[in-house]
């Protein structure tokens, strides 16, 4: 047996193992895709009640909110006025902080330089 003969022996055995390889491969894999699909037959009418129950729940949620809101409207409207009260209260208060700080701040600065002015 010279080289080349032993070079081919050697490949075609390559190529039957890859052959092999890769008939296992397609058949493992072709099985589970099988399983994949059965599950997905199985999960098919669970999905479809969970997709008609889900629009079912939102046409109650939308018909109970809006008897909600129609029947707390006027809470609702005094709830607002009343926190739109307080926020305003609540900012102006803090504008007024906030200037007189920052006025404090200003003097304090313009002191600080004729101080330096000055010396």
């Amino acid at each position: 047996m010279n080289l080349q003969e032993k070079v081919f022996e050697v490949a075609a055995d390559m190529r039957a193992r890859a052959a092999a390889f890769a008939h296992a491969t397609y058949t493992s894999t072709l099985e589970r895709a099988d399983e994949v699909l059965a599950r997905a037959t199985k999960l098919k009418g669970p999905i479809a009640v969970l997709k008609t129950a889900g629009r079912e729940f939102k046409k109650v949620a939308h018909t109970h909110g809006r008897r909600f809101f129609a029947e707390n409207a006027s809470i609702a409207r005094a709830a607002r006025e009343d926190v739109s009260a307080l926020a305003r209260g609540t900012l102006a208060s803090l504008k007024g902080r906030a200037v007189h700080a920052k006025s404090k701040a200003l003097r304090k600065r313009r002191s600080t330089k004729r101080a330096v002015k000055a010396a």
